[in-house]
């Protein structure tokens, strides 16, 4: 079966190079210092929670954590287009961060914080008439009772409705001192409205989503940036509410395709597969084309309800970068560098690379990074969940 990667001709495209020029952010040169990924554990969370940013770098090495100064904004306003703006920005409050290892080509830092409890009722991305956000062909689909309602009664239903899915409201006992009841009845009451809001609890949690901001300074070489969403997902798990978790990287599986610009590959062109422990060969030869794949493994990828109410099945973005033996390359000129790019025609950064094997045969090894993150078109500032995967390989000529 023949696997067609884009819908254009290869003759509608050229690659051109330039001697001495380094044209390639997605190459990570020794000297460099340079943002590999931020995962967000979990990859979604709900205020009170505490969630673990992992920021993993590769090049020049730096001590990070003296030389990081993370910040944090809450408050984020989102305007028609779905652009962001910060309304304030201050440092980030962090119950622990320190350094961690991610691989011995590259540095890595956690960094633990917690969720303000009222990060989405204090949020100025949710006007207090909330219901101006929803789309005219979404209204239909939310009771009017809700609609009615203001932002911080709309928050205060579905944290209510959340107490009281976890109260035990079902389970009384005798012994209970009388004083315990009373104190928690009102914990324990199924609030006026629930039975509207669980009718459209996917639809409603979209719109009392917020995003964050998280920002760092590494003084001297980056200014990086971060969004997070925020939302109440979590707390619904058991109602199978959705809920994105971070997407899991199998293993990267490189075909060689005979012809030269090829944009798909057969199920008989020869394939080898790179794993994390151990280095895997590509064979080069004039004449073929070398198509990446990044595999994630079925059993992470996570399902959607949109905003028109149809489940679909979340997309991938695909990252790739790439480091080459700093003693291989002495005095060989960038032209003859190895190169990875999308292949032409892909919607996004799809999963699918050209690897194009170096001009320059004493260029043998290379480590190879993948990240991928997670989309899902038409749900409103759904969480990305992001992976990070390191290979590393040979080269062998012909």
């Amino acid at each position: 079966m023949r696997y067609i990667i884009a819908g254009i001709t290869a003759a509608s495209f050229m690659i051109i190079s330039c001697e001495d020029f380094s044209a390639s952010y997605q190459r990570v040169d020794a000297g460099a210092f340079r943002l590999l990924n931020i995962q967000y554990y979990p990859a979604e969370a709900a205020p009170g929670d505490i969630v673990t940013l992992t920021a993993v770098f590769a090049g020049k090495e730096i001590d990070l954590e003296k030389l990081i100064d993370w910040r944090v904004s809450y408050n984020m306003l989102v305007d028609h287009y779905g652009t962001l703006t910060a309304v304030d920005d201050k440092p980030l409050e962090y119950h622990e961060i320190q350094t961690s290892f991610f691989s011995g080509n590259t540095q890595a830092v956690n960094v633990r914080f917690k969720i303000p409890e009222d990060c989405v009722r204090r949020s100025g991305s949710i006007p207090n008439n909330w219901a101006d956000l929803v789309p005219s062909y979404v209204k239909s689909s939310i009771p009017q009772e809700l609609l009615s309602m203001t932002k911080d009664e709309m928050v205060d239903l579905i944290e209510a409705y959340d107490r009281y899915l976890k109260g035990p409201h079902d389970n009384f006992t005798l012994d209970r001192p009388m004083s315990m009841i009373k104190a928690a009845s009102n914990e324990w009451q199924k609030p006026q409205y629930s039975e509207e809001l669980h009718s459209c609890l996917n639809t409603i949690l979209q719109f009392f989503t917020v995003p964050i901001r998280i920002s760092a300074n590494v003084k001297g070489e980056h200014t990086i940036q971060s969004t997070y969403s925020v939302r109440y997902n979590g707390k619904f798990y058991s109602l199978d509410i959705n809920y994105n978790n971070n997407p899991d990287i199998g293993f990267v599986r490189v075909y060689k395709v005979k012809g030269k610009n090829q944009l798909g590959f057969d199920e008989s062109d020869p394939f080898v597969d790179f794993f994390g422990y151990w280095p895997a060969i590509i064979e080069v030869e004039d004449g073929y084309t070398y198509i990446a794949e990044a595999i994630v493994y079925a059993n992470s990828i996570d399902y959607s309800v949109t905003l028109g109410g149809v489940t679909v099945e979340e997309e991938y973005r695909v990252y790739w970068q790439f480091q080459l033996d700093e003693d291989e390359i002495k005095g060989i000129p960038y032209s003859k560098y190895m190169d990875i790019t999308s292949v032409p025609g892909q919607l996004g950064a799809g999963p699918f690379a050209w690897i194009i094997p170096p001009a320059d045969k004493r260029i043998t090894k290379f480590t190879l990074w993948v990240s991928v993150t997670d989309h899902v078109t038409n749900e409103r500032l759904r969480p990305q969940g992001s992976a990070l995967a390191e290979f590393r390989g040979y080269f062998t000529y012909k």
